[in-house]
C-alpha cells in the first residue's frame, strides 16, 4: 500500500518502512500537537499532524483498516482490463485482483491518503 502525506509532499510505500506511531510534541505551554511518523532505517518521515490524540489515533485505525485483511487474487491469463477493473470494485474492501500481466499496474491502486486536521 502507498500512503500520500498530509502535505501531499511525500509518498512513502508500506514495504519500505518498519513502523508508524503517533508522537506527542508540546507546541507551546499546555498546547500539544500529535504526529503520524512513518519510521524507516536510520530516518523518519511525519506523515501528517492532528490537533488531538483522539484524531491522530482514528487516523491510525483508518490506515490499518485500509492495510489488513486484504487477500491478494491472483489470475494467470488473458484476464481483459475491464474485467480486472470490475474485480476490483467488486471486492474492493476484501481483495486486489490482479493478472500476472498487470501486477505493477494493479499492486498500486491501494493508496491512503492522509487526512487533513
Amino acid at each position: 500500500m502507498i500512503i500520500v502525506s498530509q502535505n501531499k509532499k511525500t509518498i512513502i510505500s508500506t514495504d519500505s518502512f518498519n513502523y508508524i506511531e503517533v508522537e506527542e510534541h508540546e507546541q507551546n505551554y499546555r498546547n500539544f500537537i500529535y504526529t503520524i511518523t512513518a519510521y524507516y532505517f536510520n530516518t523518519y518521515k511525519r506523515l501528517g499532524k492532528y490537533s488531538t490524540e483522539e484524531r491522530a489515533m482514528e487516523v491510525l485505525q483508518e490506515i490499518i483498516k485500509a492495510y489488513k485483511g486484504k487477500k491478494l487474487i491472483q489470475f494467470q491469463g488473458n484476464l481483459r482490463d475491464e474485467d480486472l477493473e470490475k474485480l476490483n470494485r467488486r471486492y474492493e474492501k476484501d481483495a486486489i485482483c490482479y493478472d500476472l500481466k498487470t501486477e505493477i499496474k494493479q499492486m498500486t491502486n491501494d493508496i491512503y491518503e492522509m487526512p487533513e486536521i
